[in-house]
């Protein structure tokens, strides 16, 4: 999925819905740029199990380079993530 990916744009946008994401959990707002994140997804055949996978990939790389990195900050992570995720994945069907 990643072939012709330009790594430096990628990373910032990554850095912009990672933002998004916290923001979201943490307040609630940002649906809209939550549900425009979902369908630029949905226009790059991103499926809603691959949120799953990316879950996983994030936490396993905050495990490898944060040296503060907890089980317990794992949780958190994940928790606020899902949120975003859940509302991802349901703008999709």
């Amino acid at each position: 999925m990643f072939a012709h990916t330009d790594f430096p744009h990628q990373k910032l946008m990554l850095r912009e819905s990672l933002l998004e994401m916290l923001i979201f959990a943490q307040t609630g707002s940002g649906r809209d740029e939550i549900e425009r994140l979902a369908e630029r997804h949905r226009g790059l055949n991103v499926k809603p199990e691959h949120y799953d996978l990316w879950l996983e990939a994030l936490c396993e790389a905050l495990a490898k380079h944060d040296p503060a990195f907890t089980p317990e900050l794992e949780q958190l992570w994940r928790h606020a993530m899902q949120k975003g995720i859940q509302l991802m994945s349901e703008s999709a069907t």
